[in-house]
């Protein structure tokens, strides 16, 4: 990759070019390194291992996700190693990656970089004028009508898709908890949502902003961002904006503007002393950007996190099942239950056995590879820098909600004619479910709330709750859209899907319950 001199948030140069593999080759090779020393160097061999091979790997565009997935099997030895290579794989994404801004080139970490002379943001406060919603609600389209999920009729749904298989136990549970509980233990009060990408399609500024939150979003200035300005006028929440002072509207460019972004944020806080902050990173951008996009978004919380502590700082995520992580043992053999009942005609399909090809790590503590090698290396850095950081702050005191969201019908999605396709034949292969973007985007706002409550102070996100393995952070409340208890590899399905979605195609919900349909 070559080009323009860089600016912003960029990739390191080497003799003018950037080459992407190289530098991820070096993170995922520094990470690894990492575990030498973990519990007392069991498992340094077997790094110093990992590490030719990734050194080595010619074909890493198309080779990666075994690779990785066995670096987190890694992992799932112990909390010592998991914190180990998080360690060690952040600090060396943050000795690669740097700002420049005319002649200052320095980290995304530096003390420096926050000094820099900017021209601080100013706030543009929109006051809802409509009514904060007194329950918790979830929309869905069902046949062509809209239709709103509430109650029992929520509770009853969340509790039919844990049945079915696309989410776990944990979800159905935390949304029964949440739907139960009075409005004043949503604990909006106090805190503002800083929600970096706050216009993207999954993001909860919509469903925070109609429960009558303080909702700052972060967002590139146009269209969407105006727009998401008119729809908060009614709701009962107040938007917050930030404005600099010689632009046209509101908005910042997190890759370009990272440290007016941080001024920003951090004079919120300075402005409201007793206030606490939730910090979500929704921001997604194609290829390489979204590296760079997750390292601004990254650097964002980590200034915060040290400047005003745990007291004052929250992190929350939609974390992608696209990743290395833990697999329950019973979503585990759900998935081998499925194989073994498989019809005749999968050799056929190309189908594979999801139990066999997916499984890493010790069998005690098995990992799920659930990379999928068309979304390429770029996403899978990205993605995993986010799991690094997350069992990172929960072990340094901060509450984490990051819950895996499942695959949704965003418009650009829907945009595009394979990815299209994809969604549409995906949920013949049961648990498989792909949820409308805006079910998606509110059902999650349901878990996010449940995390953040002090009623549930059980909650796996809370920073005194003890995990067995700091990677439990993640199986807790898992709407991975069925991709644990299915019985093809993710990989092999696509294909499948693609096809199906083309000739014949479920664009609806799948497993909805008999009291949704009656609505």
């Amino acid at each position: 990759m070559s080009g323009d001199a860089p600016a912003g948030v960029a990739w390191p140069r080497e003799g003018g070019r950037v080459s992407t593999t190289k530098v991820a080759k070096r993170v995922w090779t520094a990470a690894v390194a990492g575990l030498g020393a973990a519990d007392g160097g069991a498992q340094r061999e077997a790094a110093e291992a990992l590490a030719k091979e990734i050194e080595a790997e010619a074909d890493w565009r198309h080779r990666y996700d075994g690779i990785l997935a066995r670096m987190a099997g890694l992992m799932a030895a112990s909390s010592e190693a998991a914190f180990a290579l998080a360690e060690a794989g952040l600090g060396a994404l943050y000795e690669e990656f740097r700002f420049v801004r005319g002649s200052w080139d320095g980290c995304l970490d530096s003390d420096e970089l926050l000094k820099l002379d900017v021209d601080e943001p100013e706030t543009i406060t929109v006051e809802g004028e409509g009514e904060a919603l007194a329950a918790l609600e979830v929309p869905i389209e069902v046949d062509g009508a809209a239709k709103k999920l509430t109650g029992d009729v929520l509770k009853g749904q969340a509790q039919a898709w844990a049945d079915y298989g696309c989410c776990e136990q944990s979800v159905a549970t935390s949304v029964a908890e949440a739907v139960d509980l009075p409005r004043e233990k949503w604990d909006l009060e106090g805190k503002v949502f800083v929600l970096l990408g706050g216009t993207s399609a999954f993001c909860p500024a919509k469903p925070l902003l109609r429960l009558g939150a303080t909702v700052a979003v972060v967002s590139r200035p146009g269209s969407k961002i105006e727009a998401l300005r008119k729809y908060a006028a009614g709701t009962g929440g107040t938007l917050l904006l930030p404005k600099l002072p010689a632009a046209d509207g509101p908005g910042l460019d997190i890759l370009m503007q990272l440290p007016e972004l941080v001024a920003w944020v951090a004079g919120l806080a300075k402005a409201q002393p007793g206030t606490h902050f939730v910090l979500g990173s929704y921001v997604y951008l194609d290829g390489e950007r979204h590296v760079r996009a997750t390292m601004a978004m990254d650097a964002t919380c980590l200034a915060l996190q040290k400047q005003l502590g745990p007291e004052r700082v929250s992190l929350a995520y939609l974390m992608s099942p696209a990743t290395a992580h833990l697999w329950p043992e019973d979503a585990y053999e759900a998935s081998q239950a499925r194989w073994r009942d498989r019809g005749w005609w999968t050799p056929a399909a190309g189908l594979q056995q999801n139990s066999r090809l997916c499984a890493f790590g010790p069998a005690e503590r098995r990992v799920f590879n659930g990379y999928v090698t068309v979304q390429g290396p770029n996403y899978a850095l990205a993605k995993t820098l986010q799991l690094w950081r997350g069992i990172l702050a929960h072990r340094n005191g901060h509450l984490v909600s990051a819950n895996f969201a499942p695959p949704g019908r965003t418009a650009s999605m829907n945009n595009h004619a394979t990815m299209a396709n994809l969604l549409n034949g995906m949920q013949a292969f049961e648990p498989l479910v792909v949820l409308q973007q805006d079910t998606a985007s509110h059902f999650m706002t349901v878990l996010l709330i449940h995390d953040l409550s002090s009623a549930t102070p059980a909650s796996p996100a809370k920073p005194g709750v003890q995990l067995e393995h700091p990677f439990d952070l993640y199986t807790h409340n898992a709407f991975h859209g069925g991709t644990w208890r299915c019985a093809y590899s993710g990989n092999s399905v696509g294909a499948a899907s693609i096809v199906l979605g083309y000739f014949s195609y479920f664009t609806g919900t799948a497993a909805l319950t008999p009291e949704v349909a009656r609505l």
